[in-house]
């Protein structure tokens, strides 16, 4: 679905800061957030082809479901196409977990290694900007919520959705 850019406006508040990647308003229900992302930011530390921009976003809901992504549709701006997406309003009553915490997750949940001091991933794919000195992993009564997280793919991005998701229906 095509989305206007005059639409934009309707999505809420929006924060006076933008992400690296999004601009981002908050619902007025205060329920969710609009990101209006522009799917090629940070391609350099992602190595993303095109075709895959809309793939990072399934990967996303698949380790990270407690902050799934909805997707909306496709804008544009002056300076490019635009992913226009829902996601759950994490509060910011929530507080940072610990980087063990953040460890724990990522090596014992979702199986995943440190390659170095940024990245931890496998086979399929790296994941990166999920420290705890940041602001893209909070929690709440122990359970995290990864935000916003770099995703890079190492194997074509169809080959990665294919593996998560026998996993998942494994």
């Amino acid at each position: 679905m095509y989305i206007e850019k005059a639409e934009w406006e309707s999505y809420g508040d929006r924060k006076r800061l933008p992400s690296g990647e999004s601009l981002v308003y908050l619902t007025d229900d205060g329920k969710k957030v609009v990101k209006v992302r522009n799917p090629f930011a940070k391609s350099v530390v992602k190595q993303m082809h095109a075709q895959d921009a809309i793939y990072e976003h399934l990967i996303h809901n698949m380790l990270f479901p407690n902050t799934r992504y909805t997707f909306r549709g496709i804008s544009e701006s002056s300076d490019g196409v635009r992913i226009v997406l829902t996601q759950k309003y994490i509060p910011d009553i929530f507080t940072i977990p610990t980087q063990d915490m953040i460890d724990q997750y990522l090596i014992d949940g979702l199986g995943l290694a440190e390659e170095d001091r940024f990245y931890y991933g496998n086979d399929y794919v790296s994941v990166t900007d999920v420290f705890a000195d940041g602001d893209n992993v909070l929690v709440d009564g122990g359970k995290l919520y990864f935000i916003d997280p770099i995703i890079k793919f190492k194997r074509p991005a169809a080959e990665v959705l294919e593996h998560y998701y026998e996993l998942l229906n494994d």
